[in-house]
This record gives C-alpha cells, sequence and structure tokens, in this order.
C-alpha cells in the first residue's frame, strides 16, 4: 500500500464524496423499483473510480469490494438484466462497507469483504441466468451484443493478435486491462478483441505496439456520425450532433456547450456523444436516438457522413481541437478556464473565523476609543474601517454556511433502514435543502435528527394494516422541511402517525417520578405532551433496536438548546406529530443587547429579544399572580424575572425612577427580564463559558466588550427554567381576565416610539410599525441633487425630512447626531428623521384628527403633557416620492 498520507487523505475525501451522491440515487431506484440508465452510469462510474484509484494505492480490501460493485452495476447497465428493488440491499451493503474501509485509512482497510463479494458474484450469476436477456435479443449475437454495448459507451473496439510466449502474452493483456476492457469472442484463442475509450493509434502507443497491430473493428453504422470535427458553411450548425440533441430537448445550450468544453479540455479524442454520456447529460437510448436524428437530416441534406476524427482538419493542420464553436461564446479564444473553486482545510477556514472574531472585537475597541476624538478625518476612517471589517466579517462567515442539504442526503437512507426493520411502509418529503446554516450547527444537528426520525417512524406511524383499519394510506408519511423566519432557521419534522396521548405521556412521567399526581391534574394539553422531553419519558410499549428507551428526545432538547435554538412539540392525536426546531444562523458572531445590573453587564442575543419596555408606573402596571411578578402589557400578562435577585447582585433599581425591562422568548412563551441600564447593541464573538459555569444554567457563554471587558452572554431558556416561571398559571389568569372582563380597558394600550425634531416639537410612531431604529453621524449622509441618502451596511436609503412636507419647524439632520426611524412598509424602503429619541412607552393616546390635521399625520393626542402628531408612514413617504418595489 502506497504511505503518502496526502494522496492517501485525497483519496478517501473524494471516494466518500462519490459514494454520497450514488446512495441517493439507489434509494430513488429502489423507490421506483425499475432501473434508470443516467443513474446506473452514474454510480457505475462513481465505483469505477474508487476501484482504479483503490488499485494505485494498493488497497486490495477496497479495490476487491469496488470490483465486485462494478461487475453488477455494469450487468445491470449494459441490460443485460434488469435492476430489482431486491438488489438495493447488497449494493447498499456494499457502499456501506466501502464507506467503513475509507473511514478506517490510513491506519488499516477495516474489515475484509469476502463474504459480501461472494454474495455480490452470486447475485450477478443468478441474475444472469434468470434475467439475462430480453425476448427480443436471445436470438442475437452475444458477441456482436457485446461490441454494440461497448459502441454505445463510446468506447472504440479493436482486435490484435496474441504473442506466443505466455510471458509476453500476459503482460499485453495486463497493459490492455489498465487501457480498456476486453469483450468475450467465442471460440478465439489467438486474438483478443479489447474495447477503449481510447482511439486505436492512441492505445497502440500507450501498450507499445505499433497503430498497424492493431485493427478497429467497424461498427457498420452505416455512415452514423455523432459530431463533425469542424463546422464550415457546408455542415451547418443543425447538423451538428450537439445541436440536434438541443432541438430535441435533450440538452439545453449551457449543457451542449459544458460537453464541448469537456471535449477540449479531456486528454481522451472521445465524440460528443461518449462526453455527454460520461458527463452524465445523456443516456444511451437518448444518444441512438440523436444519431438517427442526424442521419436522417444528412440523408436529406444530401450531405456526406464524416466520423469524428483528428486527422480531418482544415488546410494548414490545425486540429479540431484547437478552435472553437462559433456558437460557444465561451470556447477556446479565451484560453484555458480555471476551475472556480478549490479546496480549503476545515482547520484553516476555523482559524479565519477566529481571527474575524478578533478584528471585530478589535474595530468595538477602536470605536470606543476614538468615538470623542475631535481629530479631523477620524471619524470618516472609522466608517471606513467599520464597513470593511462588516464586509470580510460577512464573507469569512459565508465560507463555513452549508446548505441543510447535506444533512437532508443522509434522511432517506436513515428512513428506509427503519422502515425495512419495523415492517413499515414510508414516504419521506423533503423540502428546503437549500436553506444555509453554520457548518458547526449542521454537524451538531445529526444526531438530533436520527432521534425525531426515528420516534416518527417507529412511535409516530401505524404500521400498515393499522393504517388501513383507521382509513389511512397504507403508505406513512414523514415530511423534513427547513425554512427562514425572523432571522432564524426553523425545522419542522410532522409525520401522519397516531399523534402523542397526553395522557399516557403524564402516566409515563409520573411512573417515572418526573411530575406527581398533582402536578399532572394541573398540565394542559400541550405541556402534557412536552413531558416527552423529560429525561426517561417514553410512551413505547417495548422497547425495539429503534427506540423506545427513553432516553432519546431528552437528548434531542437538550444539544438543540446548547445550539443556541428552542424545540417545541405539537400533536393531535390520530392526526399526527410536529416537531419544530428554532436556530441561529451561526454561533460565532451574533447581535447583541447589551445590559447591566449594577457595574456588571451582560449581552443578550437579539434573536432572543421581541422588544424593550420602559415602565414609568411600576406599581400600577406589575401585579402578582399567586407569589410570581407579571406585567401587563397591551392587556396581556407577562411573566417577569429580575436578573438582579437570579444572580444575588445588588441592584441600583431602587435608585431609577423607571425600570427597563427585556421581552424574551423562550420557546413558544414570552417573558420579561428586569435590568438596570440599556447599553448600544454590539456585535459580539461567542466564546464557550468556562466548565464551572456551564452547569449553572444562566449562561449561554461570554464574550469580550469594545471596552474590553468581559461579559456573560444570557442563556433565556436557562434563565426561564432556572427562574421557575409557571407560564401555565399566567396564561390561565389571562384566559380568566379576558372572560371576565377587567382587561378589557386596556386592550388598546399599545407600545408607542416618541420621537422630536430639532425644535422639539413631539411626533409618535407604533413600535410594531417600525422595521429598526438607527443612530446615524452626519458623514454617513449623501447628497444627490436635492435628496439626501443614509450610507447603511453596504445599501443607500433615501431620507424624509418630516419639515420638507409638514408644517412643523426644525433641521434635525443638520446635527452631527441624529436618529433616523426606518418604518416596516411592504416595497417601501426610507428613513424618517429625528433629532432624538424621548422615550418608548405604553399609551391608550388615540390620534385626534380634529386638533391637526395635513397629509402624513393620522392625527395628534396629548401625551406626557404634551401635543404629539401621530405619523402615517406611508403616506409621507409616499409625499416624499419614495417609489414602491415589488418582488419578481
Amino acid at each position: 500500500m502506497i504511505s503518502d498520507p496526502n494522496l492517501i487523505s485525497e483519496f478517501v475525501t473524494e471516494s466518500l464524496e462519490h459514494l454520497e451522491a450514488v446512495e441517493p440515487l439507489l434509494l430513488e431506484m429502489e423507490k421506483r423499483g425499475s432501473g434508470d440508465a443516467a443513474a446506473l452510469n452514474e454510480i457505475f462510474r462513481a465505483i469505477h473510480s474508487i476501484k482504479g484509484a483503490a488499485g494505485f494505492l494498493g488497497l486490495e480490501n477496497i479495490s476487491a469490494l469496488s470490483h465486485g460493485l462494478e461487475s453488477l452495476l455494469m450487468r445491470l447497465r449494459d441490460g443485460d438484466f434488469e435492476f430489482r428493488p431486491a438488489m438495493a440491499d447488497p449494493l447498499l451493503r456494499g457502499i456501506d462497507a466501502l464507506r467503513r474501509m475509507l473511514r478506517a485509512l490510513p491506519d488499516n482497510e477495516g474489515e475484509s469483504a469476502d463474504a459480501l463479494c461472494a454474495a455480490l458474484n452470486a447475485l450477478v450469476e443468478r441474475g444472469g441466468v434468470t434475467d439475462s436477456l430480453n425476448a427480443g435479443e436471445a436470438s442475437a449475437d452475444p458477441f456482436e451484443q457485446a461490441c454494440a454495448a461497448q459502441r454505445r459507451r463510446g468506447n472504440h473496439l479493436v482486435r490484435l493478435t496474441l504473442p506466443v510466449k505466455k510471458r509476453e502474452r500476459e503482460k499485453l493483456l495486463a497493459a490492455l486491462d489498465r487501457y480498456g476492457e476486453r469483450v468475450s469472442e467465442p471460440g478465439e484463442k489467438k486474438t483478443v478483441v479489447v474495447a477503449s475509450p481510447l482511439e486505436p493509434d492512441l492505445l497502440a502507443e500507450a501498450i507499445g505496439l505499433s497503430a498497424g497491430e492493431l485493427l478497429e473493428i467497424s461498427s457498420g453504422a452505416d455512415g452514423a456520425i455523432d459530431e463533425f470535427p469542424l463546422p464550415d458553411d457546408k455542415r451547418p450548425l443543425g447538423m451538428y450532433f450537439g445541436q440536434i440533441a438541443v432541438d430535441l430537448g435533450f440538452l439545453n445550450d449551457t449543457q451542449r456547450r459544458e460537453v464541448l468544453r469537456a471535449q477540449r479540455g479531456s486528454l481522451l479524442r472521445r465524440s460528443f456523444s461518449a462526453t455527454a454520456i460520461a458527463l452524465g447529460l445523456l443516456t444511451i437510448e437518448q444518444a441512438e436516438a440523436i444519431a438517427a436524428a442526424q442521419a436522417q437530416r444528412l440523408a436529406d441534406a444530401e450531405l456526406p457522413a464524416h466520423p469524428f476524427d483528428e486527422e480531418e482538419r482544415p488546410e494548414g493542420g490545425v486540429r479540431p481541437t484547437d478552435i472553437s464553436d462559433p456558437s460557444d461564446p465561451e470556447g477556446g479564444a479565451g484560453g484555458e478556464r480555471r476551475a472556480e473553486t478549490i479546496r480549503v482545510s476545515l482547520a484553516l477556514l476555523d482559524k479565519l473565523m477566529n481571527l474575524a472574531g478578533e478584528l471585530v472585537l478589535g474595530r468595538n475597541q477602536m470605536r470606543q476609543l476614538l468615538e470623542s476624538s475631535t481629530q479631523q478625518g477620524v471619524k470618516s476612517v472609522l466608517q471606513t474601517l467599520d464597513l470593511v471589517t462588516t464586509e470580510m466579517q460577512e464573507n469569512i462567515m459565508n465560507t463555513r454556511m452549508q446548505p441543510i442539504r447535506v444533512l437532508f442526503d443522509r434522511m432517506p437512507r436513515l428512513v428506509r433502514d427503519i422502515a425495512h426493520r419495523l415492517g413499515k411502509r414510508v414516504e419521506l418529503q423533503m423540502s428546503g435543502g437549500d436553506v444555509e446554516l453554520d457548518r458547526s450547527i449542521i454537524e451538531a444537528l445529526a444526531d438530533p435528527m436520527t432521534h425525531m426520525l426515528r420516534n416518527a417512524v417507529d412511535h409516530g406511524l401505524e404500521d400498515p394494516k393499522g393504517r388501513a383499519v383507521l382509513g389511512k394510506s397504507e403508505i406513512g408519511t414523514v415530511s423534513v422541511r427547513a425554512y427562514h423566519e425572523r432571522g432564524r432557521v426553523v425545522i419542522e419534522v410532522q409525520d401522519d402517525g397516531r399523534g402523542i396521548d397526553p395522557e399516557r405521556v403524564k402516566e409515563a412521567a409520573m411512573n417515572r417520578g418526573a411530575i406527581t399526581r398533582e402536578q399532572a391534574l394541573s398540565l394542559s394539553e400541550k405541556d402534557a405532551v412536552a413531558l416527552i422531553f423529560q429525561p426517561g419519558v417514553s410512551t413505547a410499549k417495548e422497547v425495539s433496536d429503534v427506540s423506545g428507551r427513553g432516553v432519546g428526545m431528552d437528548v434531542v432538547r437538550t444539544n438543540i438548546q446548547n445550539l443556541g435554538g428552542q424545540i417545541e412539540v405539537s400533536s393531535a392525536i390520530g392526526e399526527g406529530t410536529r416537531l419544530r426546531i428554532h436556530l441561529p444562523l451561526t454561533l460565532a458572531i451574533i447581535p447583541s443587547l447589551i445590559v447591566s445590573i449594577d457595574a456588571e453587564r451582560f449581552a443578550i442575543p437579539q434573536l432572543n429579544v421581541v422588544e424593550v419596555v420602559r415602565l414609568k408606573r411600576e406599581a400600577e402596571q406589575v401585579e402578582r399572580i399567586r407569589s410570581s411578578e407579571v406585567l401587563r402589557l397591551r392587556g396581556e400578562l407577562l411573566p417577569l424575572v429580575r436578573l438582579a435577585q437570579c444572580l444575588g447582585i445588588r441592584s441600583a433599581e431602587e435608585k431609577r425612577p423607571r425600570a427597563n425591562v427585556v421581552v424574551l422568548r423562550s420557546g413558544a412563551h414570552l417573558y420579561g427580564l428586569v435590568v438596570d441600564e440599556l447599553h448600544d447593541s454590539e456585535e459580539i464573538v461567542v466564546k464557550p463559558a468556562s466548565s464551572y459555569l456551564s452547569e449553572c444554567g444562566w449562561y449561554a457563554g461570554a464574550t469580550i466588550l469594545g471596552d474590553g471587558r468581559v461579559a456573560m452572554i444570557l442563556d433565556t431558556l436557562g434563565i426561564a427554567k432556572r427562574a421557575q416561571i409557571r407560564f401555565d398559571e399566567v396564561a390561565e389568569e389571562t384566559a380568566r381576565r379576558e372572560t371576565t372582563g377587567p382587561a378589557f380597558e386596556q386592550a388598546e394600550r399599545r407600545s408607542l416610539v416618541v420621537f422630536s425634531n430639532a425644535a422639539d416639537e413631539r411626533f409618535a410612531m407604533p413600535l410594531r410599525e417600525l422595521l429598526r431604529l438607527e443612530r446615524v453621524e452626519k458623514p454617513q449622509v449623501e447628497w444627490v441633487g436635492t435628496r439626501r441618502f443614509l450610507k447603511h451596511r453596504g445599501r443607500t436609503i433615501p431620507l424624509v425630512r418630516l419639515e420638507d412636507f409638514l408644517p412643523v419647524r426644525g433641521s434635525a439632520d443638520e446635527a452631527d447626531e441624529f436618529f433616523v426611524l426606518i418604518p416596516r412598509l411592504e416595497g417601501l424602503e426610507a428613513g424618517i428623521v429625528a433629532a432624538r429619541i424621548v422615550d418608548t412607552l405604553e399609551s391608550d393616546a388615540q390620534p385626534d384628527k380634529t386638533q391637526f390635521h395635513a397629509p402624513g399625520v393620522t392625527g395628534a393626542a396629548i401625551i406626557e403633557d404634551r401635543l404629539t402628531l401621530f405619523l402615517d408612514a406611508e403616506r409621507l413617504l409616499e409625499l416624499a416620492g419614495i417609489e414602491r418595489t415589488t418582488k419578481t
């Protein structure tokens, strides 16, 4: 065995990629119950590539098993017998064995595959006896059939005389096997027929013979050709094989050009059809149909049919491969086309990611040091640094992003194996494979997704007889889909099975001691179903080798929470179960809200932040349900957690006239976190928390802020759990008040953002109508004619000044720093300029049009003893001439 670690590593990487590509094709053929020429060609090429490389490296076990798989696939590809679903098992077992052998390298080749090779060979022999030939082929000459099959694959057939001496004969046969494949000719012992992709003169040169010693066997195709070497006036483009393939709908123009480029870049002089078949763009049957159509066109045009031949060239001796197809703008005139991708070590990507994180920290520290500087040009340099750092960070993070298809591609095999083992029929539906996630998250999702799919197939779906009795299709359905939602990725696993019985879950939880009988009686159906995430709780009647031990779903929840995500379950008896996972896009660099308790600072990931509320009249808005504090927010009751009390830190909130509440999302629930101070949002680099803190439940990690101080990252789920928030009690009280009516008076209260212009005139907008609010510095504004634009995150946003369209005074954007409010309007993106943000508050004030009426204003109201104008953002932007964009 060759011991070069670089060669072995490259071989393992490429071979595993081959196996990942062919497994879904096999599963699809098994599902359809029939073979597919294109799929068989692709599978054969992959296994053949592994066999060839393993032979070169001296990996005998891998080479032997690949040869066994290749033999069966070759017989299937050549049509000697048809693919049957029963053949999928040995082929998949062979792929699994190859994968284990590859992963055992370079230490060893893993286990011997003699038994599996014997089974594959036996299958080949049995298949040859039972389904060897179709009825129409049974009477044909087997040698002619074999030759015809080789020609359909684009190979050249030659006959040559064997040497008399045994050693020379064996040496020649070994050389022929390297460059082609022998075709058995009955009764012939002195000559041998070889099929090779090399043309006869190149084959002769490769095996050390003269061209005259090889006799090419003619096809008897009566002039049928693959492609002309060169286009010219006498042979119009419509006569070419590739163009006919496009005309017939077998290829599109892009694929035709891809084949032409492959022809030019190949060391082998292959015809267009052979190259297209090798690339998997055409099947043998399609190539034959195109050849027939070409022959008919040539005959109709009374044009001679010249085969693809390098020796046919124009005057001056220019080779056909040196000249581009005139219809191919990407042809040879531009020189060799270079590869657009390279392999990069994952360790290098991780190092780049760490460096990008350190760069972000350095940027934040420099910003804090120089923001107050009066030196000319400092702010411009900071903005440039900020822009470059942000773009570099985003691009480096993109190198870590992978489509979730990488994970989804493993699922069909998993579901198929479990279904076969349990005797169930399952259809797996997948969508959203193009959704991208950080590579580390995808890797960590493998185990949770495996557990969920096992439970869906084993516990969720009934057996075929049971489904038939219930009037359902005997084929159960498991659907997996991924999609974006509010800046996060959601993955759903749903089945149409029996659903989860809340009473059985309660009973199982009580038997395990997870809850008491009194607690079980007070649980809602949703909370009862959620008990499946408790350790040891399982509704399975018996333990199988698939599931039922009660150690699956608690592991799923733990792993998802470790990724900064949440999982929730919903179920209906007799209809099925759905599991939803919410995940962040990346764990490396995340935007966060910085808060503080006394002098201690903490970071809260913005993905968990719903809104921020400042309470003026805490005594009026904060109530108690039993022993828990709740906040009355827009008629709803929100559980409150005081961070200072949880962490045992002396709070300064008694000294402050207003309380700051950060509304956080914890799974399907919301709660409020009371903090002393709110600071700026900041992009933070996530660092793992110390092992001493990993089990306390309050923290998800740590980070270094711009001033160099260490801040802990709060775990919103862990806080809700450690604070023992009883969401069910709050929900019951909310429902009771809605029924009895005490909260009705508060139903019209809403959160408002109150701001002012330079003349201190007050304006208000509902918080839910705002997409975001930005603090802006004057150098970020550019003028184009009479209009102003904000440069923000590599984009430009038109700015609207209130004094230009309303009868108000002041020019807010003349200051060195001001604010921009960006409304949440479909197809309209612009910023409304404000001099100062006065407050974010709750109010039941309703705009009165009789006090103030103007286009772009819905009315006025008294808020905090000041006349405040309510803005109609959509009308205001229309007055400013901001055009609505439509999505295509």
